[in-house]
Protein backbone atom coordinates (compact mmCIF):
# COMPACT_ATOMS: atom_id res chain seq x y z
CA UNK A 1 0.00 0.00 0.00
CA UNK A 2 2.75 2.56 0.75
CA UNK A 3 4.13 1.84 -2.19
CA UNK A 4 1.03 2.79 -3.78
CA UNK A 5 0.64 5.93 -2.13
CA UNK A 6 3.75 7.34 -3.70
CA UNK A 7 3.34 5.99 -7.01
CA UNK A 8 0.13 8.02 -6.34
CA UNK A 9 1.67 11.21 -4.92
CA UNK A 10 4.43 11.13 -8.01
CA UNK A 11 1.00 10.70 -10.33
CA UNK A 12 -0.74 13.60 -8.73
CA UNK A 13 2.06 15.96 -9.32
CA UNK A 14 1.67 15.22 -13.28
CA UNK A 15 -1.91 15.05 -13.21
CA UNK A 16 -1.59 18.74 -11.59
CA UNK A 17 0.50 20.02 -14.59
CA UNK A 18 -1.54 18.36 -17.21
CA UNK A 19 -5.08 20.22 -15.36
CA UNK A 20 -2.87 23.24 -15.12
CA UNK A 21 -2.49 23.20 -19.05
CA UNK A 22 -6.24 23.61 -19.02
CA UNK A 23 -5.99 26.32 -16.85
CA UNK A 24 -3.75 28.32 -17.97
CA UNK A 25 -4.98 27.80 -21.79
CA UNK A 26 -8.27 27.77 -21.40
CA UNK A 27 -9.68 29.34 -17.95
CA UNK A 28 -7.55 32.39 -18.01
CA UNK A 29 -8.77 33.49 -21.35
CA UNK A 30 -12.49 32.72 -21.38
CA UNK A 31 -12.78 37.07 -20.26
CA UNK A 32 -10.74 38.02 -22.56
CA UNK A 33 -12.39 35.85 -25.51
CA UNK A 34 -16.09 37.33 -24.02
CA UNK A 35 -14.33 40.80 -24.77
CA UNK A 36 -13.96 39.79 -27.81
CA UNK A 37 -16.99 39.07 -28.95
CA UNK A 38 -17.76 42.72 -27.54
CA UNK A 39 -19.19 41.13 -23.98
CA UNK A 40 -20.41 44.31 -21.76
CA UNK A 41 -18.70 44.73 -18.37
CA UNK A 42 -22.01 43.29 -16.80
CA UNK A 43 -22.09 40.15 -19.17
CA UNK A 44 -18.29 39.76 -17.99
CA UNK A 45 -19.66 40.13 -14.49
CA UNK A 46 -22.25 37.06 -15.31
CA UNK A 47 -19.42 35.10 -16.68
CA UNK A 48 -18.08 34.84 -13.27
CA UNK A 49 -21.76 34.98 -10.83
CA UNK A 50 -23.50 32.42 -12.94
CA UNK A 51 -21.16 29.51 -13.36
CA UNK A 52 -20.15 30.15 -9.54
CA UNK A 53 -23.15 29.86 -8.38
CA UNK A 54 -24.80 26.44 -10.45
CA UNK A 55 -21.34 25.42 -9.03
CA UNK A 56 -22.05 25.81 -5.34
CA UNK A 57 -25.35 23.84 -5.81
CA UNK A 58 -23.92 21.13 -7.62
CA UNK A 59 -21.27 20.06 -5.32
CA UNK A 60 -23.48 19.68 -2.45
CA UNK A 61 -24.99 16.95 -4.05
CA UNK A 62 -21.27 15.53 -4.13
CA UNK A 63 -20.89 13.73 -0.71
CA UNK A 64 -24.50 11.88 -1.25
CA UNK A 65 -23.53 10.54 -4.75
CA UNK A 66 -20.39 9.29 -2.56
CA UNK A 67 -22.30 6.99 -0.21
CA UNK A 68 -23.11 5.01 -3.46
CA UNK A 69 -19.92 5.36 -5.94
CA UNK A 70 -16.01 5.25 -4.90
CA UNK A 71 -14.56 8.63 -4.75
CA UNK A 72 -12.35 7.80 -7.95
CA UNK A 73 -15.11 7.39 -10.35
CA UNK A 74 -17.03 10.38 -9.70
CA UNK A 75 -13.50 12.32 -10.46
CA UNK A 76 -12.71 10.70 -13.73
CA UNK A 77 -15.85 11.03 -15.03
CA UNK A 78 -16.71 14.31 -14.13
CA UNK A 79 -13.29 15.47 -15.43
CA UNK A 80 -13.62 13.97 -19.04
CA UNK A 81 -16.88 15.81 -19.46
CA UNK A 82 -15.10 18.93 -17.78
CA UNK A 83 -12.62 18.48 -20.34
CA UNK A 84 -14.96 17.75 -23.32
CA UNK A 85 -16.73 20.68 -22.85
CA UNK A 86 -13.67 23.11 -24.48
CA UNK A 87 -15.00 21.89 -27.82
CA UNK A 88 -18.32 23.61 -27.85
CA UNK A 89 -16.70 26.58 -26.14
CA UNK A 90 -14.14 26.49 -29.08
CA UNK A 91 -16.68 26.34 -31.79
CA UNK A 92 -18.22 29.62 -30.70
CA UNK A 93 -15.18 30.99 -32.73
CA UNK A 94 -16.29 30.48 -35.70
CA UNK A 95 -19.48 32.67 -35.22
CA UNK A 96 -20.36 36.08 -35.26
CA UNK A 97 -21.46 38.85 -33.11
CA UNK A 98 -22.02 39.24 -29.25
CA UNK A 99 -22.39 35.29 -27.98
CA UNK A 100 -21.41 35.57 -24.17
CA UNK A 101 -24.53 34.69 -23.26
CA UNK A 102 -23.56 30.94 -25.00
CA UNK A 103 -20.70 31.18 -23.68
CA UNK A 104 -21.55 31.83 -19.97
CA UNK A 105 -23.96 28.93 -20.06
CA UNK A 106 -20.84 26.46 -21.76
CA UNK A 107 -18.21 27.59 -19.27
CA UNK A 108 -21.08 27.21 -16.66
CA UNK A 109 -21.25 23.84 -17.07
CA UNK A 110 -17.35 23.44 -17.42
CA UNK A 111 -17.09 25.19 -13.76
CA UNK A 112 -19.77 23.47 -12.12
CA UNK A 113 -18.47 19.74 -13.20
CA UNK A 114 -14.97 20.71 -11.92
CA UNK A 115 -16.69 22.21 -8.60
CA UNK A 116 -18.39 18.89 -8.49
CA UNK A 117 -15.30 17.23 -8.40
CA UNK A 118 -13.85 19.17 -5.67
CA UNK A 119 -15.46 17.21 -2.71
CA UNK A 120 -14.68 13.90 -3.83
CA UNK A 121 -11.17 14.34 -4.66
CA UNK A 122 -10.44 16.56 -1.77
CA UNK A 123 -11.40 12.99 0.39
CA UNK A 124 -9.71 11.12 -1.56
CA UNK A 125 -6.37 12.95 -2.03
CA UNK A 126 -6.35 13.72 2.10
CA UNK A 127 -5.95 10.09 2.20
CA UNK A 128 -3.26 9.06 0.41
CA UNK A 129 -1.14 12.69 1.48
CA UNK A 130 0.11 12.21 5.22
CA UNK A 131 -0.41 14.98 7.39
CA UNK A 132 3.42 16.04 8.51
CA UNK A 133 3.82 16.52 4.82
CA UNK A 134 0.67 18.18 3.10
CA UNK A 135 1.86 21.81 3.21
CA UNK A 136 5.35 20.42 2.08
CA UNK A 137 3.83 18.23 -0.55
CA UNK A 138 0.42 20.97 -1.50
CA UNK A 139 3.25 23.84 -1.55
CA UNK A 140 5.07 21.66 -4.32
CA UNK A 141 2.78 20.25 -6.47
CA UNK A 142 1.36 23.62 -6.70
CA UNK A 143 4.91 25.22 -8.04
CA UNK A 144 4.69 23.18 -10.64
CA UNK A 145 1.06 23.21 -11.65
CA UNK A 146 1.80 27.51 -11.54
CA UNK A 147 4.79 27.04 -13.29
CA UNK A 148 2.72 24.86 -15.83
CA UNK A 149 0.14 27.70 -15.98
CA UNK A 150 3.30 29.84 -16.61
CA UNK A 151 4.16 28.43 -19.72
CA UNK A 152 1.04 27.63 -21.45
CA UNK A 153 -0.16 31.02 -21.07
CA UNK A 154 2.99 32.43 -22.29
CA UNK A 155 2.26 30.23 -25.46
CA UNK A 156 -0.93 31.34 -25.63
CA UNK A 157 -0.38 35.23 -25.32
CA UNK A 158 2.02 34.85 -27.41
CA UNK A 159 -0.43 33.10 -30.19
CA UNK A 160 -3.59 35.55 -29.45
CA UNK A 161 -0.84 38.70 -30.43
CA UNK A 162 0.31 36.56 -33.52
CA UNK A 163 -3.34 36.21 -34.80
CA UNK A 164 -4.66 39.56 -33.48
CA UNK A 165 -4.03 40.99 -37.19
CA UNK A 166 -5.71 38.35 -39.03
CA UNK A 167 -8.52 36.72 -36.82
CA UNK A 168 -7.72 36.59 -33.31
CA UNK A 169 -10.67 33.97 -33.08
CA UNK A 170 -8.49 31.80 -34.64
CA UNK A 171 -6.16 31.94 -31.77
CA UNK A 172 -8.28 31.30 -29.26
CA UNK A 173 -10.10 28.08 -30.71
CA UNK A 174 -6.71 26.56 -30.89
CA UNK A 175 -6.01 28.00 -27.09
CA UNK A 176 -9.44 26.01 -26.11
CA UNK A 177 -8.11 22.98 -27.97
CA UNK A 178 -5.05 23.23 -25.93
CA UNK A 179 -7.22 23.53 -22.67
CA UNK A 180 -9.29 20.20 -23.81
CA UNK A 181 -6.01 17.96 -24.40
CA UNK A 182 -4.70 19.09 -20.98
CA UNK A 183 -7.70 18.25 -19.00
CA UNK A 184 -8.58 14.95 -21.12
CA UNK A 185 -4.54 14.16 -19.89
CA UNK A 186 -5.73 14.86 -16.27
CA UNK A 187 -8.62 12.50 -16.50
CA UNK A 188 -6.35 9.72 -18.22
CA UNK A 189 -3.76 9.77 -14.97
CA UNK A 190 -6.69 10.21 -12.52
CA UNK A 191 -7.41 6.62 -13.94
CA UNK A 192 -4.26 5.41 -12.78
CA UNK A 193 -4.38 6.94 -9.11
CA UNK A 194 -4.43 4.48 -6.25
CA UNK A 195 -7.52 4.83 -4.11
CA UNK A 196 -7.40 4.11 -0.50
CA UNK A 197 -10.78 2.19 0.77
CA UNK A 198 -13.41 4.78 1.82
CA UNK A 199 -16.99 4.10 2.83
CA UNK A 200 -19.07 7.60 3.18
CA UNK A 201 -21.80 6.87 5.80
CA UNK A 202 -25.30 8.06 6.37
CA UNK A 203 -24.73 8.35 10.27
CA UNK A 204 -21.97 11.36 9.30
CA UNK A 205 -24.26 13.31 7.21
CA UNK A 206 -25.79 16.60 8.19
CA UNK A 207 -27.41 18.92 5.76
CA UNK A 208 -26.61 22.65 4.39
CA UNK A 209 -29.08 24.17 6.98
CA UNK A 210 -27.87 22.72 9.85
CA UNK A 211 -24.57 23.48 8.93
CA UNK A 212 -25.00 26.61 8.41
CA UNK A 213 -27.50 26.93 11.70
CA UNK A 214 -24.06 25.87 13.69
CA UNK A 215 -21.84 27.72 11.62
CA UNK A 216 -20.87 31.14 13.53
CA UNK A 217 -20.66 29.11 16.93
CA UNK A 218 -18.20 26.13 15.90
CA UNK A 219 -14.36 27.23 14.54
CA UNK A 220 -14.95 25.25 11.09
CA UNK A 221 -18.06 26.82 10.98
CA UNK A 222 -16.51 30.43 11.27
CA UNK A 223 -14.30 29.80 9.04
CA UNK A 224 -16.24 28.76 6.39
CA UNK A 225 -18.25 31.61 6.85
CA UNK A 226 -14.79 33.93 6.71
CA UNK A 227 -13.95 31.74 3.32
CA UNK A 228 -17.21 32.58 1.79
CA UNK A 229 -17.58 36.51 2.96
CA UNK A 230 -14.00 37.07 1.88
CA UNK A 231 -14.34 35.69 -1.36
CA UNK A 232 -17.54 37.97 -1.88
CA UNK A 233 -15.38 40.77 -1.49
CA UNK A 234 -12.57 39.82 -3.75
CA UNK A 235 -14.96 38.98 -6.55
CA UNK A 236 -16.72 42.57 -6.25
CA UNK A 237 -13.30 43.81 -8.19
CA UNK A 238 -11.93 40.41 -9.55
CA UNK A 239 -14.11 39.97 -12.71
CA UNK A 240 -13.07 43.73 -13.39
CA UNK A 241 -8.91 43.77 -13.90
CA UNK A 242 -9.18 42.19 -16.94
CA UNK A 243 -11.62 44.48 -18.33
CA UNK A 244 -9.52 46.88 -17.00
CA UNK A 245 -6.00 46.27 -18.61
CA UNK A 246 -7.84 45.31 -22.00
CA UNK A 247 -10.26 48.07 -22.41
CA UNK A 248 -9.76 51.06 -20.01
CA UNK A 249 -5.14 50.63 -20.12
CA UNK A 250 -5.51 49.56 -23.41
CA UNK A 251 -2.80 46.97 -22.43
CA UNK A 252 -2.38 44.01 -25.83
CA UNK A 253 -2.73 40.33 -25.06
CA UNK A 254 0.84 40.02 -24.76
CA UNK A 255 1.18 42.54 -21.90
CA UNK A 256 -1.87 40.90 -20.80
CA UNK A 257 -0.58 37.72 -20.42
CA UNK A 258 2.88 39.12 -18.72
CA UNK A 259 1.24 40.37 -16.30
CA UNK A 260 -1.45 37.68 -15.59
CA UNK A 261 2.51 35.57 -15.97
CA UNK A 262 3.96 37.78 -13.42
CA UNK A 263 1.04 37.00 -10.33
CA UNK A 264 1.93 32.83 -10.91
CA UNK A 265 5.10 33.97 -10.59
CA UNK A 266 4.22 35.23 -7.40
CA UNK A 267 2.09 32.54 -6.70
CA UNK A 268 5.40 29.85 -7.04
CA UNK A 269 7.55 31.35 -5.06
CA UNK A 270 4.91 31.61 -2.66
CA UNK A 271 3.88 28.19 -2.47
CA UNK A 272 7.11 26.68 -2.00
CA UNK A 273 7.58 29.44 1.50
CA UNK A 274 4.10 29.58 2.88
CA UNK A 275 3.86 25.28 2.40
CA UNK A 276 6.90 25.14 4.76
CA UNK A 277 5.68 27.72 6.79
CA UNK A 278 2.36 26.12 7.23
CA UNK A 279 3.72 22.95 8.64
CA UNK A 280 5.27 24.76 11.33
CA UNK A 281 3.35 27.73 12.34
CA UNK A 282 -0.07 26.18 11.64
CA UNK A 283 -2.76 27.56 8.82
CA UNK A 284 -4.24 30.08 10.49
CA UNK A 285 -1.27 32.16 11.18
CA UNK A 286 -0.68 31.88 7.27
CA UNK A 287 -4.04 32.51 6.59
CA UNK A 288 -4.46 35.97 8.79
CA UNK A 289 -1.22 37.14 7.47
CA UNK A 290 -2.58 36.72 3.69
CA UNK A 291 -5.55 38.04 4.00
CA UNK A 292 -4.84 41.51 4.97
CA UNK A 293 -2.39 41.86 2.66
CA UNK A 294 -4.72 40.55 -0.26
CA UNK A 295 -7.04 43.43 1.01
CA UNK A 296 -4.82 46.31 0.47
CA UNK A 297 -4.30 44.66 -3.49
CA UNK A 298 -7.57 46.48 -5.40
CA UNK A 299 -6.34 49.99 -3.54
CA UNK A 300 -2.60 49.66 -4.55
CA UNK A 301 -3.99 49.55 -8.45
CA UNK A 302 -5.38 52.78 -8.33
CA UNK A 303 -1.47 54.38 -8.10
CA UNK A 304 -0.39 53.81 -11.72
CA UNK A 305 -1.22 52.14 -14.95
CA UNK A 306 2.39 51.76 -15.55
CA UNK A 307 2.62 47.90 -16.62
CA UNK A 308 6.05 47.47 -14.77
CA UNK A 309 4.65 48.75 -11.62
CA UNK A 310 1.30 46.25 -12.19
CA UNK A 311 3.79 43.47 -13.01
CA UNK A 312 5.73 44.01 -9.48
CA UNK A 313 2.50 44.70 -7.50
CA UNK A 314 0.74 41.55 -9.38
CA UNK A 315 3.52 39.70 -8.64
CA UNK A 316 3.39 40.50 -4.84
CA UNK A 317 -0.02 39.42 -4.97
CA UNK A 318 0.31 36.31 -6.16
CA UNK A 319 2.70 35.87 -3.39
CA UNK A 320 0.16 36.36 -0.65
CA UNK A 321 -2.63 34.56 -2.29
CA UNK A 322 -0.46 31.32 -2.24
CA UNK A 323 -0.52 31.73 1.08
CA UNK A 324 -4.46 31.65 1.58
CA UNK A 325 -5.09 29.52 -1.03
CA UNK A 326 -2.56 27.43 0.58
CA UNK A 327 -3.46 27.65 4.24
CA UNK A 328 -7.34 27.81 3.46
CA UNK A 329 -7.06 24.29 1.58
CA UNK A 330 -5.21 22.79 3.85
CA UNK A 331 -7.58 23.96 6.70
CA UNK A 332 -10.36 21.61 5.98
CA UNK A 333 -7.82 18.83 6.89
CA UNK A 334 -6.75 19.54 9.65
CA UNK A 335 -9.96 20.56 11.06
CA UNK A 336 -12.61 18.07 10.25
CA UNK A 337 -12.63 14.53 10.79
CA UNK A 338 -12.03 11.84 7.15
CA UNK A 339 -15.40 10.66 7.20
CA UNK A 340 -16.93 14.30 6.96
CA UNK A 341 -13.99 15.95 4.97
CA UNK A 342 -15.88 15.95 1.40
CA UNK A 343 -18.97 17.18 3.26
CA UNK A 344 -17.40 19.97 4.83
CA UNK A 345 -15.21 20.72 1.58
CA UNK A 346 -18.58 20.92 -0.56
CA UNK A 347 -20.05 23.38 2.08
CA UNK A 348 -17.15 25.61 1.99
CA UNK A 349 -17.06 25.34 -1.65
CA UNK A 350 -20.68 26.20 -1.71
CA UNK A 351 -20.44 29.21 0.57
CA UNK A 352 -17.54 30.51 -2.00
CA UNK A 353 -19.37 29.66 -5.03
CA UNK A 354 -22.20 31.89 -3.44
CA UNK A 355 -19.84 34.47 -2.82
CA UNK A 356 -18.35 35.02 -6.14
CA UNK A 357 -21.84 35.28 -7.20
CA UNK A 358 -22.87 37.60 -4.95
CA UNK A 359 -19.80 39.79 -4.92
CA UNK A 360 -19.59 39.61 -9.18
CA UNK A 361 -23.54 40.33 -9.22
CA UNK A 362 -23.10 43.52 -6.98
CA UNK A 363 -20.00 44.65 -9.20
CA UNK A 364 -22.20 44.23 -12.43
CA UNK A 365 -24.51 45.96 -11.48
CA UNK A 366 -22.25 48.71 -10.09
CA UNK A 367 -19.90 49.22 -12.89
CA UNK A 368 -23.46 50.99 -15.07
CA UNK A 369 -22.70 53.53 -11.95
CA UNK A 370 -19.63 53.67 -10.81
CA UNK A 371 -15.99 53.86 -12.07
CA UNK A 372 -14.16 51.20 -11.93
CA UNK A 373 -11.70 52.82 -9.68
CA UNK A 374 -14.69 53.38 -6.88
CA UNK A 375 -15.55 49.44 -7.48
CA UNK A 376 -11.95 48.68 -6.26
CA UNK A 377 -11.74 50.99 -3.46
CA UNK A 378 -15.19 49.34 -2.04
CA UNK A 379 -13.51 45.79 -2.76
CA UNK A 380 -10.27 46.23 -0.85
CA UNK A 381 -12.13 47.95 1.89
CA UNK A 382 -14.41 45.15 2.63
CA UNK A 383 -11.66 42.73 2.27
CA UNK A 384 -10.10 44.28 5.02
CA UNK A 385 -13.06 44.40 7.00
CA UNK A 386 -13.32 40.62 6.94
CA UNK A 387 -10.36 39.59 7.79
CA UNK A 388 -10.03 42.33 10.52
CA UNK A 389 -13.45 40.64 11.42
CA UNK A 390 -13.56 36.84 11.22
CA UNK A 391 -9.40 35.73 10.95
CA UNK A 392 -9.53 36.73 14.36
CA UNK A 393 -12.48 33.97 15.55
CA UNK A 394 -10.73 31.35 13.94
CA UNK A 395 -8.65 29.37 16.38
CA UNK A 396 -5.69 26.75 14.98
CA UNK A 397 -6.41 23.66 15.20
CA UNK A 398 -2.57 21.71 14.85
CA UNK A 399 -0.85 21.26 17.88
CA UNK A 400 2.72 22.45 18.87
CA UNK A 401 3.07 24.98 16.28
CA UNK A 402 5.81 27.85 16.34
CA UNK A 403 5.34 31.12 16.99
CA UNK A 404 5.39 33.61 13.58
CA UNK A 405 8.03 36.32 14.14
CA UNK A 406 9.27 38.94 11.73
CA UNK A 407 12.67 37.32 12.19
CA UNK A 408 11.21 33.64 11.73
CA UNK A 409 9.69 34.99 8.31
CA UNK A 410 13.19 36.56 7.31
CA UNK A 411 15.01 33.08 7.67
CA UNK A 412 12.56 31.63 6.02
CA UNK A 413 11.82 34.01 2.86
CA UNK A 414 13.48 32.20 -0.10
Amino acid sequence: MESERKRTMKLSIKEGASYAVSVGAGNNFVTPYALAFGATNFQVSMLSAIPNLFSSVIQMFTPKLMEKHDRKRIVVSSVFVQAAMWLPILLLSFFHGNISYILILLFTISTAMNAFISPAWRSWISDIIPESIRGKFFGLRSRIVIITQIVSMGIVGLLLDRFRAYNVMIGFAIAFLLAFFGRFVSGVLLTKHYEPHFKMSRERYFSFTQFMRKAPRNNFGRFALFIGLMTMSVYIAAPFFTVYMLKNLGFSYATYTALTVATYIGLTIGMGFWGKVSDEVGNKKVLEISSFFIGAFPLLWLLSGSPLYLGVLKAVNGFFWAGFNLSSFNFIFDAVTRERRGLCAAYTNALTGIGIFLGSSFGGVLTPLKSLAFIFVISGALRILMAALFVKGVREVRLNVKPMSLLYFIRKFP
